[in-house]
């Protein structure tokens, strides 16, 4: 391997969706699953819920119940460490996918602006939304749930081809 395509490659620094996002979701998941259950358990003279129990015990709905939980961590965890963008000084590289992945690359040189968008969530827990408009494809690239997007936006402004053509804006 030649020293421009390894120092290229040593360069690329890499941005994952903060771990809070899927935190949030699996939690949520998991008060879904247990209302779920409180209602087979607590709800068994509702008629509805008589006719689907007549077949199934009650252990074998939550059992159902707790498969669809464990599953849906799974394609959580498995969203967001299979979810991240590359980022170098002449590329932005997006990745997604685990069994059929998905690469965007997009040239840092046509990026002219970045945004930095942060609701109350987010400030309290340091994520974000960076924003980078490209004037040549008419629309901007959204990074969501980006962990510390001041300093992200700031890396980016930094290793930008042409800074001086380069605005950074954060909004509050």
């Amino acid at each position: 391997m030649n020293n421009l395509v390894k120092n290229r490659i040593e360069n690329i620094h890499i941005i994952r969706i903060s771990v809070f996002v899927p935190i949030v979701k699996i939690v949520m998941g998991g008060f879904i699953a247990m209302a779920i259950c409180a209602l087979f358990i607590w709800g068994i003279n509702d008629m509805a819920i008589q006719s689907v129990t007549s077949f199934l015990s009650g252990g074998t709905i939550i059992s159902i119940i707790m498969f669809f939980y464990i599953v849906l961590i799974v394609s959580i965890v498995l969203g967001w460490g299979s979810h991240y963008y590359a980022i170098d000084n002449q590329t932005v590289f997006i990745y997604n996918g685990v069994i059929f992945t998905r690469t965007i690359n997009y040239d840092m040189a046509g990026i002219e602006s970045v945004e930095v968008d942060q609701g109350l969530l987010g400030k309290i827990f340091n994520f974000g939304t960076l924003k980078l408009f490209n004037p040549h494809l008419k629309r901007e690239l959204t990074f969501n749930h980006i962990p510390n997007p001041n300093e992200e936006a700031a890396f980016i402004h930094h290793i930008h081809p042409n800074p001086v053509a380069f605005v950074v804006n954060r909004t509050q």
